[in-house]
């Protein structure tokens, strides 16, 4: 379907003050795509940093530092000292060269998700990929005693809860990171703070957005797939957010064509985490989108509006913001209030008016998850 948007990035930004999480973005291995030598380069790096900032604000878990263990001892055995070690390897599909990088016995801060990003040539009319990346672990030493052994297991059970979701719980996400890359052989439009796209580039804030999605573990890790059954996704939140209907799924993807609306606004729009996107439009981030993220375990909070009074999202306050206060006035989606709409009425943000025209003759081109990224042994 070809579609049209006139949603503002500048409206979706969120004001609150950084949740608990931290998206990294790493450039290690990103090539000329991301030089800050270059005009584009510098504005890739800001458009994907524009969109890890805003996961960084509705995402609102506390992550753990992850590191190995202390070494196991114990001189219990009458003298001679009994040891037991652990070892970990973080790894990923390196972003320009396709290819698997690891890190031997990494250590990932508190709270940070760590996204290494670069760019390649892609197969087809795939626009990026991204995905979670997985872990190795292994131990080994000695022990003599029963009671020795159960304390080695109870810090190796713990370990694996670290490594498996930053010991989240059962059925939560939570990784160390992962990675994402863009397809060196399209048409960008790399500028995050200008619309529209014109018909003939894509836009890389909107494939940002989408590739980030997959991995923080939508479409892509082992608690999505839990709750796929068929063509359907049985999450609870997804479920309320698509009008009571479990939403359909095809693999890594909503199925094509979901629609849901701005997430923290009104305004109608397709997913983002459907598997396509139209050259020439912009796509946000969705109620739908943000509800599989609550149900494969992060905790979501709601962006706040970056405009005043802005309640549907469209860059201007206006009667029709006052409409979306009124129908949700005395409700639990209760949204600002008369006050602040009354006294922002006029204002606009800095894009407002610019919108994106319709597509002639333009392909859908298509989005996709690093299968597999969040393997383990």
């Amino acid at each position: 379907m070809l579609r049209a948007t006139a949603i503002l990035l500048a409206a979706l930004t969120a004001a609150a003050p950084a949740a608990a999480v931290n998206v990294v973005i790493d450039y290690t291995y990103a090539p000329s795509f991301f030089s800050e030598s270059t005009t584009n380069g510098q504005q890739a790096r800001a458009a994907v940093e524009a969109a890890a900032d805003y996961f960084t604000e509705i995402l609102d878990d506390d992550f753990v530092s992850m590191q190995k263990p202390d070494d196991y001892i114990s001189s219990a055995n009458g003298g001679a000292d009994v040891s037991y070690s652990w070892n970990w390897e973080s790894f990923f599909t390196n972003p320009t060269t396709g290819l698997e990088t690891s890190f031997n016995n990494p250590t990932y801060a508190e709270d940070e998700y760590r996204i290494y990003v670069g760019a390649r040539s892609l197969s087809g009319s795939t626009l990026g990929r991204g995905g979670p990346g997985g872990y190795r672990s292994s131990g080994g030493g000695s022990y003599y005693f029963q009671w020795q052994l159960d304390e080695i297991n109870q810090i190796g059970e713990e370990f694996e809860m670290l490594l498996d979701n930053r010991s989240q719980g059962a059925g939560d996400f939570g990784r160390w990171g992962g990675a994402l890359t863009f397809n060196t052989g399209t048409n960008w439009h790399y500028d995050h703070n200008t619309l529209p796209p014109s018909s003939s580039y894509n836009d890389l804030f909107s494939v940002a957005l989408h590739e980030l999605g997959h991995a923080i573990g939508l479409g892509a890790s082992d608690e999505w797939s839990a709750l796929v059954s068929g063509s359907t996704f049985l999450g609870s939140a997804s479920y309320a957010a698509n009008g009571n209907v479990y939403p359909s799924v095809i693999p890594g993807h909503w199925a094509g064509n979901t629609m849901s609306t701005v997430f923290g606004g009104t305004a109608s729009q397709e997913a983002a985490m459907d598997p396509n996107i139209t050259t020439g439009t912009r796509k946000l981030w969705t109620t739908l989108d943000a509800a599989g993220l609550t149900d494969i375990g992060w905790e979501v909070v709601e962006p706040v509006l970056a405009l005043a009074g802005d309640y549907n999202l469209d860059g201007v306050v206006d009667a029709a913001d006052y409409t979306v206060w009124r129908d949700n006035f005395g409700t639990p989606q209760a949204i600002g209030s008369y006050a602040e709409w009354s006294s922002n009425y006029g204002a606009t943000s800095a894009a407002t008016g610019v919108s994106v025209p319709e597509p002639s003759a333009v392909a859908l081109l298509a989005l996709a998850c690093l299968a597999g990224a969040t393997r383990r042994n």
